[in-house]
């Protein structure tokens, strides 16, 4: 494991205020997955089709589901900008959603935001993890950082409220 993988999965929530540059998909899919393990009341995902790598894996989502099943108030949103990929193929996090509709949201942006550039993860009031935008291969990820997060929750908040469900994704529980 590289020194970078083995400080990341040191960290919690609040433990560090510098910026972490992640240059590998592998080593963004351990950020992701430390941040969601280390979350305790809610983690909001801003993708354009919830990239295979980071939210499609097994670790991931089984942080996800002991969030949401360990805390009854916490709450995972998810916002996409294209759902073409996500109803043909097989993707874990959205069959956990399907398991947990009460506890997991999704929805599509509105035609503003379909070209929204950046992706990240936001992880309680502390956690980010950012890519400025999808060409680009690197990323960062920060355990404590309170105002970025209170920046990009109050633009995920204004992206919400105008996005709308996706009942495509959705399957009934009985």
């Amino acid at each position: 494991m590289s020194d970078l993988l083995e400080t990341i999965q040191q960290y919690s929530l609040g433990d560090e205020t510098d910026d972490i540059i992640l240059s590998s998909q592998n080593e963004q899919a351990k950020a992701v997955f430390q941040l969601a393990s280390k979350a305790s009341l809610q983690l909001n995902i801003l993708s354009y089709e919830l990239d295979k790598h980071l939210y499609d894996q097994d670790d991931f989502v089984d942080a996800c589901k002991t969030l949401v099943l360990r805390n009854q108030r916490c709450h995972i949103k998810i916002l996409i900008q294209s759902n073409e990929n996500l109803r043909r193929l097989d993707h874990r996090l959205i069959a956990l959603m399907q398991r947990l509709p009460s506890r997991i949201d999704l929805k599509i942006t509105d035609k503003e935001q379909k070209d929204f550039p950046e992706t990240f993860l936001l992880a309680d009031s502390y956690g980010i993890y950012l890519k400025r935008s999808p060409g680009r291969t690197n990323a960062i990820v920060n355990f404590k950082a309170p105002l970025q997060v209170k920046k990009y929750s109050q633009l995920f908040n204004k992206i919400w409220d105008k996005a709308h469900l996706d009942s495509s994704l959705r399957r009934l529980s009985l």
